[in-house]
């Protein structure tokens, strides 16, 4: 029954071990996910004030849809 007991402890062991790591790596993934939404959100806003400025420029609308294409 020792042995039994021993390979359970062990397969528990494993399974704790995997779920942290899978845990640490979801963590991680989430980061990297809140950083592109951020980096997203401020090429939208340098977007938005440079179509605030009123210049209409041809170099301004080609610095917008550049922005809008790096934040998608």
């Amino acid at each position: 029954m020792a042995k039994r007991e021993q390979v359970v402890a062990e397969v528990v062991e494993e399974t704790v071990r995997s779920i942290a790591e899978a845990q640490a790596d979801y963590e991680q993934l989430m980061d990297e996910i809140r950083d592109y939404c951020q980096q997203a959100r401020d090429l939208r806003e340098q977007a938005a004030e440079l179509r605030r400025s009123g210049r209409t420029d041809s170099q301004v609308g080609a610095e917008m849809r550049q922005l809008i294409d790096q934040a998608e």
